[in-house]
């Protein structure tokens, strides 16, 4: 019995940090999520974006071709390094006042391509509310200064909290 220990134990420990060292490596997919917009008084809109990364580290992926959106430029400033688990409002896009018609994030990781749904831009059903942290940090946004159709950095969180 303890000759039987004796061999199942390193097999055991192998197995363990074989799992472990898998589950490590950034080969998980990465999803880009529109969180909605908000309405300004002056009229503009700001797009909210976030992402969920299935990785247990941290993942970066350059602006461009594999993380961009569409139509127009694709970088747009957006995040490049995506951190573990649910990040919300890491990408909020002030629309110019001409824009029409969807805009959609696309990352590209570990072999599978994501993309935002089609519904990108103002259509009612992704109107945030004035309830959530999204509405509440959009409406920071100093949309007259701010530069159009780029990421602008989210302000700090009053709570700390990014729900």
């Amino acid at each position: 019995m303890a000759r039987r220990r004796t061999v199942l134990a390193p097999v055991l420990l192998f197995a363990v940090s074989l799992a472990s060292a898998t589950w490590a490596q950034p080969n998980r997919p990465i999803y880009p999520v529109y969180e909605g917009y908000v309405l300004n008084e002056d009229g503009t809109a700001v797009l909210v974006f976030g992402y969920y990364s299935h990785n247990s580290v941290a993942v970066e992926i350059p602006a461009g071709e594999a993380n961009g959106f569409d139509p127009g430029p694709a970088d747009r400033g957006q995040p490049t390094v995506f951190e573990p688990g649910r990040q919300r409002n890491v990408c909020l896009i002030v629309l110019p006042e001409d824009h029409e018609g969807n805009l959609a994030w696309t990352l590209i990781w570990a072999g599978q391509e994501q993309t935002t749904s089609e519904r990108g831009g103002i259509d009612p059903l992704y109107l945030i509310e004035n309830i959530s942290m999204a509405y509440h940090r959009a409406q920071q946004i100093d949309t007259a200064t701010t530069e159009r159709g780029v990421c602008v950095e989210p302000p700090p969180s009053p709570t700390g909290s990014e729900r």
